[in-house]
């Protein structure tokens, strides 16, 4: 998936605590026997739980190296959490810009979540004003490790750490 916005458009009410409630999960997850996914340059607005990443513990135990995710160049946007929330798969995050702005409607929980026999190797991203990553049983590595490393499955460009967030911002989401 290369270039698209995924957004959340709907008001649907009011939780007990004044934050705004959604009754689907959702706006780009990978269940099953999905594998092998590259999503770029893409930008995810506005919405709550945001990508999952394997639906249960058990979704993937048999063979948690068989679901390879990579998520390069994104633009996460008010999000609240799963950003991505990962279970039973490696997953390479690269080069994406987590931030929030003055219209959040969701406040900011967690951003990368490895759970459950997942391997995250997170690099160069670029965190604002939203809550870091956040190991839950899984490992989330900021440089690849023994158990995952990226490089083995294909070639990949880490931009400069300062221009990680213009570079992103200017280009990720769909294009008219």
């Amino acid at each position: 998936m290369d270039h698209c916005t995924f957004e959340d458009t709907l008001t649907l009410g009011k939780a007990a605590n004044g934050e705004k409630l959604q009754v689907y999960d959702g706006l780009c997850d990978m269940k099953s026997t999905t594998t092998n996914v590259t999503v770029s340059n893409c930008v995810f607005k506005n919405h709550d739980k945001t990508m999952l990443i394997g639906s249960s513990d058990k979704d993937g135990e048999n063979d948690p190296a068989a679901r390879k995710i990579s998520l390069f160049y994104n633009y996460w946007l008010n999000c609240g959490q799963r950003c991505p929330f990962v279970r039973n798969s490696l997953c390479h995050v690269l080069n994406n810009v987590y931030d929030s702005d003055s219209n959040r409607i969701y406040n900011s929980q967690t951003s990368i979540n490895a759970r459950a026999g997942s391997v995250v190797c997170a690099e160069n991203n670029s965190f604002g004003s939203v809550a870091s990553p956040n190991e839950a049983g899984g490992s989330i590595s900021y440089s690849p490790n023994s158990n995952f490393n990226p490089e083995s499955y294909y070639l990949y460009v880490t931009l400069e750490s300062k221009a990680v967030k213009s570079w992103v911002k200017a280009n990720a989401g769909a294009r008219q």
